[in-house]
């Protein structure tokens, strides 16, 4: 089907829904979403390099994308893929490696997609799914494992790697590797199978002829059948979450169920029309859609009504908008205008005042809008439609498609390449140059500067009425500087736009931060050591780039930092690490310590920036770590180190009791000398403890930190009453650095 077969599946009697049409629509609905930005200021084809059909668009962003289509008709023709990297200014052709058409296109990243469509004619050909990922460079084709004669009606995906694909006589593909590979799975039936869905990616569902509903628990590695109580074929399936959901198809049938699908029960859709689409929001609202125009609606998730169009069944209606989720207008033929202020429940007619087909229709806001259709037909309202005018477009060419970014600014697109455009919301039209004569079928702007128009035979226009974004930074010399730079960032932009960003790195791109403060002019300060290459990107609102970049170089003064030191005291030498930066242009000349406070230096040991320096002397050091750089500049730090490695010694006073003093609870006081020889780290743990000849403890007392070098009295407490006789008093202690007495202090305790 060419594009023009596709126009006219807008339009038969009834509606059908098919796959030529649903990428038709697809392509043009990929345009609304992608923004980008063109150099020129009038509207301008986009040479495509082919007359083949172009099926299905894809855009990562406002420059990347590509367009698929049909093989050409000479001999040894590939199907079409198209690749643009400048928004559409080029379209490049790329390698598919097949005959078979393509019929839809989608890319998760810049560099990773996917291109489906037909089977081959050969014996055991498969249906067509292709790979890239290198943005198209290659393409490789991936195995579908379907019969030819197994078409392919649904998909869903629940990550960039995890998907399904059913189809014809039962068929089920998944794929868990992005689609390198594609594996069936199987399938309890043989009935044609029309869509799919999947809550997660483990559960799910597919319905299909004759009344088949399939249900998984485990990602498809097994399907099972479940009732559907009805033989009607069934088109569409959606679920809000694990257990509600509804599945539509022929004769209104509705079924809809509230524990995962089983079982599942019929709801009454007010209805004959087959039902092709179903679509829910939550537990309780849905809507589906059918032949000649028929849309059902639920509030309450099981009492379905008509939305009444209040429209015979001979009008068709060929355009839609919405402005919010209760209020929209539909046009159609024979100057059919509808709207509905209840999301659709009812829908009541308008009167537009021509008989022409209407063709589009838009609103910036709910109260104005705007229809086009056939002889250049261009009615607005600014009360809803209460009332619609016509306007003089300045054409007699049909009309076809109508866009609108504000209230002023809009455009519409027509027969033989007609465009017209408004800046005064539609009182007064302009002809604008398309340079072709191609029928124009759909229009989308992101920006009142930025949008597309597509048509027949493969036409893409893009279109830009900007002044191009500016960037400057300035501040910068080739001169070493000892102190922060300010770098001044000027943007100058159209004034019709807004700045939407403005980012720097200096890490070429790695990360970005935003400059700080607002306006055109901002200061950014630059305090790192060294060579630093600023590299500024702005972006204005239509999403055109600018970027400017600036090298500054900055030298304030070596530095130097000395760790394994403090405040503790050590009883074994200490190993300091050292580490010296000298910045910029500059090489380290000395690195030197000193322990009398800079009198005296010496060198650290070692090369480079990174040493390590050994102190063994007893007592407590105080270092001073001098680095200087080639250019004579220096910087120091300080580090402590004590170190005590001498052991400490204790004994007590030997001492005589009566036994009324030793009794069991009695504090015995002890006298004990501690020294603990120079150097010393100021105090000690002592444990003094009284106890048998056979060394069964009597009673013992604890000091954390005892004075040394001087006699102090402890008290012990007795744990038992001890006998006449002879007793022993044993002290021990542990000094700061953790140096324990080599042996125990030991006298005699006689009780009398």
């Amino acid at each position: 089907m060419d594009l023009q077969q596709s126009f006219e599946a807008f339009h038969p009697r009834r509606w059908r829904v098919g796959a030529p049409l649903l990428a038709s629509l697809a392509a043009l609905l990929a345009l609304v979403l992608v923004p980008a930005a063109w150099a020129t200021t009038t509207w301008s084809a986009q040479t495509s390099g082919t007359t083949n059909n172009l099926r299905a668009v894809a855009f990562t962003s406002a420059t990347t994308g590509w367009a698929v289509g049909d093989t050409g008709t000479g001999a040894g023709d590939t199907s079409t893929i198209l690749k643009t990297s400048d928004g559409g200014a080029t379209w490049t052709p790329q390698a598919s490696g097949t005959t078979n058409n393509l019929r839809a296109v989608a890319f998760t990243s810049a560099t990773t997609g996917w291109a489906v469509g037909d089977t081959g004619t050969g014996a055991g050909d498969t249906g067509t799914i292709l790979k890239t990922t290198n943005g198209g460079a290659n393409w490789a084709a991936q195995t579908s494992g379907v019969p030819v004669t197994a078409d392919l009606y649904g998909v869903t995906f629940v990550s960039d790697t995890t998907g399904w694909a059913v189809g014809a006589s039962g068929t089920i593909l998944t794929t868990t590797n992005g689609g390198d590979t594609w594996t069936s799975q199987t399938s309890p039936t043989t009935n044609n199978l029309r869509a799919v869905t999947f809550t997660d990616a483990d559960t799910g569902w597919a319905v299909g002829a004759s009344g088949t509903i399939l249900t998984t628990t485990d990602g498809g590695d097994s399907w099972q059948s479940r009732t559907s109580g009805t033989t009607n074929n069934l088109r569409a399936v959606t679920f809000t979450s694990a257990t509600t959901g509804w599945a539509v198809g022929d004769s209104g049938t509705i079924l809809a169920t509230t524990n995962g699908g089983d079982p599942w029960a019929a709801q009454i859709s007010t209805t004959n029309a087959d039902l092709y689409g179903v679509t829910s929001i939550s537990a309780t609202t849905a809507w589906a859609v059918g032949d000649s125009g028929k849309i059902v609606a639920t509030t309450d998730g099981a009492d379905w009504t008509a939305q009444t169009s209040v429209v015979p069944v001979t009008a068709d209606l060929y355009g839609v908008t919405f402005v919010s989720d209760t209020t929209g207008w539909a046009v159609g033929a024979s100057g059919t205008i509808l709207t509905t202020t209840n999301g659709g429940d009812t829908w009541t007619p308008q009167t537009s005042g021509t008989t022409k087909n209407l063709r589009a229709v838009t609103f910036t806001s709910d109260t104005t809008g705007w229809a086009v259709g056939a002889s250049g037909t261009i009615l607005a309202t600014a009360n809803g439609g209460a009332t619609w005018t016509p306007r003089t477009s300045g054409t007699t060419n049909n009309l076809r498609a109508v866009a609108f970014t504000d209230a002023d600014t809009g455009w519409a697109v027509g027969a033989s390449g007609t465009i017209v455009a408004t800046t005064n919301g539609g009182a007064t039209w302009a002809a604008q140059d398309s340079s072709t004569t191609s029928n124009l079928l759909g229009v989308a702007f992101t920006s009142p500067t930025t949008g597309w128009a597509v048509g027949y035979d493969g036409r893409i226009l893009g279109y830009s009425g900007l002044d191009s974004l500016a960037l400057d930074v300035g501040g910068a010399d080739t001169s070493w500087h000892r102190a922060p730079v300010d770098l001044t960032v000027t943007t100058v932009l159209d004034d019709r736009l807004s700045l939407a960003s403005l980012a720097y790195s200096t890490d070429a791109g790695a990360t970005w931060a935003a400059v700080p403060g607002g306006g055109a002019s901002r200061t950014l300060t630059i305090a790192s050591e060294g060579t630093t290459t600023v590299v500024v990107r702005a972006v204005d609102s239509a999403g055109q780039l600018a970027s400017d970049s600036a090298t500054v170089s900055i030298d304030t003064q070596p530095s130097v930092s000395v760790s394994g030191g403090g405040a503790a005291w050590r009883n074994k030498p200490v190993t300091l690490t050292i580490r010296a930066t000298v910045f910029a242009r500059y090489t380290l000349a000395a690195l030197q310590y000193s322990r009398n406070g800079g009198t005296t230096w010496s060198e650290v040991p070692g090369d480079g920036t990174d040493r390590t320096l050994t102190i063994t002397r007893q007592g407590t050091s105080k270092l001073l770590v001098r680095v200087t750089d080639s250019a004579g500049q220096a910087w120091s730090a300080f580090e402590t180190v004590k170190i005590d490695s001498v052991k400490p010694t204790s004994k007590a006073k030997a001492k005589t009791l009566k036994r009324s003093q030793a009794r069991k609870g009695k504090r015995v006081s002890i006298k004990v000398t501690l020294k603990d020889p120079t150097p010393s780290c100021g105090s000690a743990r002592l444990v003094t403890t009284i106890s048998t000849k056979s060394g069964h403890r009597l009673g013992r007392t604890t000091l954390a930190a005892a004075t040394v070098n001087r006699a102090r009295t402890v008290s012990v407490k007795l744990t038992k009453t001890l006998k006449k006789g002879t007793y022993y008093i044993f002290t021990r202690a542990t000094d700061k650095a953790g140096n324990l007495q080599a042996k125990a202090g030991k006298v005699k305790l006689r009780v009398k």
